[in-house]
């Protein structure tokens, strides 16, 4: 009779495919060894049967065998993948009980002792039940693993953040929260932050004041673009005939700060005495209507007095707090105010600008 011996198991190790966060594990094992025939001489090459059985400490079998039927045996090294199923290592000790017999062969197997004890890399398996994991995965814990109830106070540090309990009135905002929850609120500024809208006449365009120094033709000024418009006298302007330079706002906000600069582009000059004062305002009609009021009061660049050079610059700010409704339709308008009594004036100007919404 042939006498088969098995000196060693090479390897045994826990094969996972594509193992990935929630996925299950894959429960088949790789196992390596390797066989002598007494019949062969050296290592045997050859189609061998094999038997393993799983049994626990005491030889009672741990689910049914596995067979490997014409496993290819080259210089006395085999290699096979075993599945015992997903509950066959549940922690407790397990061996592996190998039998043997020739694949051309259809008798009984021979068993080959002793019996292969299991190494702890397919308890790999039992993850799932694993009291401490020694790494987690990025991500991989999320709602669903943690069950209500089961992280309370003693288990969060001044290192993790309890759930928000406190919450702000309108007006304010959450400025910290509290390891317990609670909140602390403050007031929501106005000043700083938001939205700046640009403005620029991109060329130049020349506003006047009447022979009493009062406005007469103002400058309508958009995005890179502006219009001559007659406003002599009006409180309000209509612009159902003129160029499209109001814009809409898309939400509410509050107009917070208005700024205006202005470059003389010709040389002036002034009678002694006489003095021009340069404002930017900002006018507001409701949705759907072309008729302009304006809103609070303008910015007020310094005088321009006597001989006034070509590239004179003047500009000014204003912090303003106007609220504003989604819908509003706001134009920026410049405005030439004269003082002396000298009679009407002509500046010729480059604006620019910006308002500040919140």
């Amino acid at each position: 009779m042939p006498r088969y011996v098995l000196p060693r198991p090479l390897l045994a190790l826990l094969l996972c495919a594509a193992c990935v966060p929630a996925r299950a594990i894959d429960t088949r094992l790789t196992y390596q060894g390797s066989l002598t025939d007494s019949t062969v001489v050296g290592a045997p090459t050859g189609s061998y049967d094999l038997q393993f059985t799983l049994q626990d400490t005491g030889g009672a079998a741990i689910g049914a065998p596995n067979f490997v039927d014409n496993a290819t045996v080259v210089a006395g090294v085999f290699t096979v993948v075993l599945d015992f199923g997903p509950t066959a290592f549940a922690g407790a000790d397990r061996f592996l009980q190998i039998a043997v017999r020739r694949g051309s062969e259809t008798g009984a197997f021979t068993p080959l002792t002793p019996r292969t004890a299991i190494t702890p890399s397919p308890y790999a398996q039992t993850s799932t039940t694993a009291g401490f994991a020694a790494t987690v995965a990025n991500d991989s814990v999320g709602t669903n693993q943690v069950a209500n109830g089961t992280v309370g106070s003693i288990d969060i540090d001044n290192s993790m953040q309890r759930r928000v309990s406190g919450t702000c009135p309108g007006g304010s905002a959450i400025a910290a929260i509290a390891a317990g929850g609670t909140v602390t609120c403050e007031p929501i500024s106005v000043s700083g932050g938001g939205t700046i809208v640009p403005i620029a006449s991109g060329a130049s365009y020349i506003v006047t004041t009447d022979a009493t120094g009062d406005p007469a033709v103002a400058l309508m000024v958009g995005f890179g673009a502006a219009d001559p418009i007659d406003t002599a006298g009006a409180v309000t302007i209509d612009v159902s005939a003129e160029n499209n330079f109001p814009f809409m706002l898309p939400r509410n906000g509050v107009l917070d700060s208005i700024a205006f600069h202005a470059r003389v582009s010709f040389s002036i000059s002034l009678p002694p005495g006489d003095t021009i004062t340069l404002q930017a305002h900002v006018y507001r009609a409701n949705f759907g209507s072309n008729v302009f009021s304006p809103v609070g009061v303008g910015v007020t660049a310094p005088l321009l007095t006597g001989f006034v050079a070509a590239g004179t610059t003047v500009e000014g700010t204003l912090a303003t707090n106007i609220a504003l409704s989604a819908g509003d339709r706001l134009l920026y308008v410049v405005t030439a105010q004269a003082q002396g009594g000298s009679g009407a004036k002509s500046i010729p100007l480059h604006v620019s600008g910006g308002l500040g919404i919140k």
